[in-house]
């Protein structure tokens, strides 16, 4: 999960995590507990967040929510 982690980081910005959670389609409180490691998320959240990518034609970031999803280990090699 921390490539996920890092990949919602990196597309936070300079939003608020609040502002952000809302535009995501989450409760800022889960997007915490994500960023803090107390959380793993749930099938449900990975498909709100592939929505809100695939929206916004954002490729790379469900290319990392589909290896996520899928259990895999991130291959910088394969893309």
């Amino acid at each position: 999960m921390e490539k996920v982690i890092e990949m919602l980081k990196n597309r936070q910005r300079t939003k608020s995590l609040n502002a952000f959670a809302n535009e995501l389609g989450i409760w800022p409180s889960t997007l915490w507990r994500y960023y803090r490691g107390e959380r793993e998320m749930s099938t449900q959240v990975v498909k709100i967040l592939a929505r809100y990518f695939t929206k916004r034609g954002d490729f790379d970031a469900l290319a990392t929510l589909t290896v996520y999803a899928f259990g895999g280990m991130y291959d910088e090699e394969s893309g």
